[in-house]
């Protein structure tokens, strides 16, 4: 989607959800109408974007029925930037999680937990399309809500290892759902260390696509000789090809600071699971 678009609420409504499949065309109507009045006053409550209590009525009418999914209402938006990523020679698929707290919406229900645990709301797992040269955001590639479920109470980690779903699958479960790319096209998946999982690693894998991962598991592996390691200690052995400075900004009680970044590259052979 160009600049254009984005500065125009009522063309970026039009663009985005008009080619929703809503069951009916009044309710892609609607969705059109909601959209644009939200972009045009983002920080306003809901009542003040629709303006009359008749359309409030009206909106909340729409996203009670069944055909109004998440799903359907973004389907036009990931079919747009999938198009804008087929046409670039390099794309960077970065996925991260948001979490929604709704702790203030006491009467909302199918919320889980958030925060501490003691917050309630949901958590929203996103892949950005991102221009490798550019730095330039394309666009939602792709996104899928959830929920956290608490843990079975005296759970061992090794039960939890054993469970069939763990919340952590939607990584995997996301480059799954993007699918192969064509041949011309480098493809790489980003993620920070909550993307440190082999299922992650297997599903890049079995899409050919790339991956470029924040390490946090030390697992065992070997060097190139077959000597026995840890990936994270012989990586920090390595000597480094390059460096850039890096301003951090100041965050949870901690000063501003500048540091280095290091460039450095090997090759590391049968790294073990510690899943």
């Amino acid at each position: 989607m160009n600049t254009q678009d984005l500065l125009d609420p009522e063309r970026w409504a039009q663009k985005t959800f008009g080619p929703a499949r809503l069951k009916a065309i009044r309710r892609t109507g609607r969705a059109v109408k909601a959209a644009r009045r939200m972009a045009e006053n983002a920080s306003a409550s809901l009542p003040a974007q629709m303006q009359t209590w008749k359309d409030v009525m009206a909106l909340y009418r729409l996203l009670d029925a069944d055909d109004v999914t998440f799903e359907a209402l973004m389907q036009p938006h990931w079919q747009q930037t999938r198009q804008q990523i087929e046409a670039q020679s390099i794309i960077l698929l970065v996925q991260d999680t948001t979490q929604v707290d709704l702790s203030h919406h006491p009467k909302t229900t199918g919320l889980g937990q958030v925060g501490n645990e003691r917050g309630r709301g949901l958590y929203l797992q996103t892949v950005l399309a991102v221009q490798a040269e550019s730095g330039q955001v394309m666009g939602c590639a792709m996104q899928e809500p959830f929920v956290r479920t608490p843990a079975p109470q005296g759970e061992t980690r090794g039960q939890r290892r054993q469970r069939s779903q763990r919340e952590t699958d939607v990584w995997a479960r996301l480059v799954r759902r993007l699918g192969h790319f064509q041949p011309a096209l480098l493809v790489i998946h980003v993620g920070d260390r909550a993307a440190d999982l082999f299922a992650f690693f297997e599903a890049c894998q079995a899409t050919q696509t790339h991956f470029l991962v924040r390490g946090m598991q030390n697992r065992r592996a070997y060097e190139e000789h077959g000597e026995a390691t840890h990936v994270l200690d012989e990586i920090r052995s390595w000597p480094s090809q390059e460096t850039h400075p890096l301003n951090v900004p100041a965050t949870h009680g901690r000063s501003a600071r500048c540091t280095q970044v290091h460039l450095a590259c090997g090759t590391i052979e049968g790294v073990a699971s510690s899943q």
